[in-house]
């Protein structure tokens, strides 16, 4: 049996740092986030912080050869049950890869 295999190689370094209002039952205690793409900030929010709130479910579509973001998507599923249909349905129509 022959298998075939695709490979693609990118040189994309992501990184993530998430954030969250969790602990903060004590008061404001501001929690900053980002994602980064070779270095460039494409996406931050925060709680309690000079930087906007983004509540929800975040999904940020990366194309991992160019290393660039192409989109970003916000779904407020504690907020809005039809946010949580939302977020199932853009899930779904996403292609795999």
């Amino acid at each position: 049996m022959l298998h075939t295999v695709n490979v693609v190689a990118a040189s994309c370094a992501v990184e993530v740092k998430p954030y969250s209002a969790y602990g903060s039952d004590d008061g404001c205690v501001p929690h900053n986030g980002y994602v980064e793409l070779n270095g460039a900030t494409v996406w931050e929010g925060g709680w309690c912080s000079s930087l906007p709130g983004k509540r929800g479910t975040n999904i940020l579509l990366v194309d991992p050869v160019a290393c660039t973001m192409q989109e970003t998507r916000l779904f407020d599923t504690h907020l809005s049950e039809v946010q949580s249909t939302q977020l199932n349905d853009y899930l779904d129509s996403l292609t795999q890869g």
